[in-house]
């Protein structure tokens, strides 16, 4: 449901004739998927929409730091968003 919600999104304002393709796989076997890959032009876009359940910001900002590094790395975070994506990109 999120990845079609994340597809939502730029079909409303590209431009007629972008292509959008959800879950684009790197191999034939249907392995390293990508959410979505939207080709516009000459221009790529990977879009890896990570469902992670948001925490409550903290008061302290070295406490916050922490959480919001520790949430960067972690398997279901941005951090592996990036990896995927750069994967692709390579």
């Amino acid at each position: 449901m999120l990845e079609a919600k994340a597809a939502s999104v730029p079909k409303a304002f590209l431009p007629v004739g972008t292509a959008i393709l959800e879950s684009a796989c790197e191999t034939p076997s249907g392995q390293l998927e990508h959410d979505l890959v939207i080709l516009l032009g000459e221009v790529a876009f990977v879009v890896e929409s990570k469902a992670t359940q948001q925490r409550e910001p903290l008061r302290d900002p070295e406490k916050a730091y922490t959480r919001i590094k520790d949430d960067f790395k972690s398997n279901a975070g941005i951090q592996k968003a990036y990896e995927q994506a750069e994967r692709l990109r390579r």
